[in-house]
């Protein structure tokens, strides 16, 4: 995180007050995760700290720090709900005006560079409140920066290495908090801009993926196509997979049963994709498995096909229901993979620790 970061750029650059809303921790059920944010200025909001009655306080506090012109940090614990069994969460609230459009900008260049950095933000305000540290800026073997200190930049290399969203630190009386800000998205290549295709990239909206659309067929892909999207219009749609980068996850739901089988052996070939879902009966899956068999391709990768691709029990083969269901299934997928890498990681910051000390 965080994907408030180039609209924070654009409007501290354009000299716009604004309030950044960050939940910092949850104890117990909560409406969104640590790291979550928005941004509230005069004449909206962005993003969202999980709606009812958090962010209709959140956005309560943030409008009067804006009104007061409070230069120093806030931070506010809400409980979720007033039934008891609800859980609470810590918010901290930071006002950013044109002065910080330069610190805005440096993070969202970063952010959208895929180059991780992180956020330091304390609470007891004043100059200089904000520290952004680049990623290789924390390796534990080098010297520290003259300034810098020991026990911030450990908290910060750990929370780089264990993909965490945020921490929370303290120092003395100080207390801080540390962003790991982050472009994190999915590499997804989708063939296919048929119904299929199209519905599901429209339920994919504001999902965290990067995708490339890729097709035969100019005039379907839409006028309006969202800026997020790459298309990418090819005559040999299955001799694009070579440019997909590694741990690519690929859906194929193209017009054509042989070329999604082209593009699947495409797909297998290279075998370094992280996900490759095709749409198709039983039976035909069953038959492409016999195919890429008998053409000698690697079983422990034909192992990995996901077809038919999407949550079983929709009940429906319309567009938008199959979109639906490969939407979910991929959103599933990714959850279980962050999940897993995460313990992987906590595990190896434990193994290393105090390696370098």
């Amino acid at each position: 995180m965080t994907y408030s970061l180039p609209e924070l750029a654009r409007l501290t650059a354009c000299g716009v007050e604004v309030v950044r809303v960050t939940i910092a921790a949850v104890r117990g059920p909560s409406p969104r995760e640590p790291g979550a944010d928005m941004l509230v200025h005069r004449a909206g909001t962005f993003g969202s700290v999980g709606g009812g009655k958090i962010e209709f306080k959140a956005l309560e506090l943030a409008l009067e720090m804006l009104d007061r012109c409070e230069a120093l940090p806030r931070r506010r614990v809400l409980v979720a709900g007033g039934d008891g069994a609800s859980g609470s969460v810590e918010l901290w609230l930071d006002r950013f005006t044109a002065a910080e459009a330069e610190l805005a900008a440096r993070a969202a260049h970063l952010f959208e560079e895929r180059r991780e950095c992180v956020l330091v933000t304390a609470m007891d305000g004043g100059a200089g409140h904000r520290l952004l540290l680049t990623a290789d800026s924390l390796d534990p073997r080098e010297a520290p920066e003259p300034g810098q200190n020991a026990t911030l930049r450990r908290a910060a290399h750990e929370l780089v290495q264990q993909a965490a969203a945020v921490c929370l630190l303290g120092m003395g009386e100080r207390r801080l908090m540390l962003e790991r800000l982050a472009r994190d998205h999915t590499p997804l290549w989708v063939f296919g801009a048929g119904h299929v295709g199209g519905a599901l990239i429209r339920q994919l909206a504001e999902l965290p993926f990067d995708i490339t659309w890729i097709d035969s067929r100019e005039e379907m892909f839409p006028h309006d196509l969202r800026g997020d999207v790459c298309a990418v219009l090819s005559d040999a749609p299955e001799a694009e997979v070579r440019h997909a980068p590694t741990g690519t996850w690929f859906v194929v739901l193209t017009h054509s049963p042989e070329l999604d089988f082209e593009i699947g052996r495409a797909v297998l070939k290279r075998g370094d994709f992280e996900f490759l879902g095709m749409i198709a009966s039983t039976q035909r899956a069953a038959r492409n498995v016999e195919r890429y068999t008998e053409l000698g391709l690697p079983q422990t990768r034909i192992a990995r096909i996901t077809a038919p691709i999407g949550m079983p029990g929709v009940g429906s083969k319309a567009p938008a229901a199959l979109a639906l269901s490969i939407a979910a299934q991929l959103m599933q997928l990714r959850a279980a993979n962050r999940a897993a890498s995460a313990v992987a990681n906590a595990l190896r910051v434990r193994a290393k620790k105090g390696a370098y000390a």
